[in-house]
């Protein structure tokens, strides 16, 4: 990877935090359309900061942050999709409730795209936190607002784990964001090398 590419890798994670963030609230306050729009770019740039994410630390990271990645990027890929047919949906457009049930029931994508999304997530949470590469602490995080997301995702009267599980996730992604873009001078060879990621290592 690129000096360009590590920095807009860290654009990528700060934005994608904080549009799921405000989109997140926003959706759940005032369930309005413009929220949603906020909430379906937040999972798009999500696919992308996750990609560079993983990307930096490849090869540290090993088979864990490999099935991770796959898992939530597959995840929140169908996931935007779903959000996308939402927002036609809120927006008034007729027969997108239709669709958004045919890929809930017909085709049984959602909730596996949901749970492959969160799982995907714990996973590359860990794989960070072993790697190294990135700030340990983030990758924790990451771990647990996928955790905490799971019991809000299954029980209504939990529903407000959501809430803390974007505030953590915000906090995961915006720290690693930071964390690449005050990097200065990033070899290129770096993320090449498996054991000699300590221009990284100033956490």
């Amino acid at each position: 990877m690129t000096t360009l590419n590590i920095r807009l890798t860290g654009v990528a994670s700060i934005l994608a935090g904080v549009f799921l963030f405000s989109g997140g609230l926003i959706h759940q306050l005032f369930h309005n359309p413009f929220g949603h729009w906020i909430m379906y770019i937040g999972d798009i740039l999500l696919v992308f900061a996750l990609t560079g994410l993983y990307a930096i630390q490849a090869r540290q990271s090993g088979l864990l942050g490999l099935l991770g990645y796959v898992l939530s990027a597959f995840g929140w890929m169908v996931l935007s999709v779903a959000a996308f047919l939402i927002l036609a949906e809120v927006s008034g457009l007729e027969n997108a409730h239709d669709a958004f049930m045919f890929m809930y029931f017909d085709l049984s994508l959602y909730l596996p795209a949901l749970y492959a999304a969160l799982l995907g997530m714990v996973l590359l949470g860990l794989a960070t936190a072993y790697a190294g590469v990135l700030p340990r602490y983030a990758g924790i995080l990451l771990t647990v607002a996928a955790i905490v997301d799971f019991p809000a995702e299954l029980v209504m009267s939990l529903s407000f784990l959501y809430y803390v599980s974007i505030s953590l996730a915000l906090i995961s992604l915006s720290w690693m964001g930071i964390f690449l873009l005050r990097r200065e001078g990033l070899p290129n060879a770096a993320i090449l090398a498996p054991n000699h990621s300590h221009w990284l290592s100033d956490k």
